[in-house]
């Protein structure tokens, strides 16, 4: 009983701690490599307020 629990728990640690993040990051880098998360963003200009 006390096998199956600790390797049940080391099991989770390892998807919790290794490959999440590294599924994430994988999925992270290649949309922005294809460019599914970049967004034309309009460039407005800023017109600075005169103090009189």
């Amino acid at each position: 009983m006390a096998t199956v629990i600790i390797s049940g728990l080391l099991f989770a640690t390892f998807i919790t701690l290794l490959l999440i993040p590294a599924v994430y990051r994988l999925f992270s880098v290649s949309s922005l490599r294809f460019g599914w998360l970049k967004k034309k963003q309009k460039k407005v200009k800023v017109i600075p307020e005169t103090i009189n």
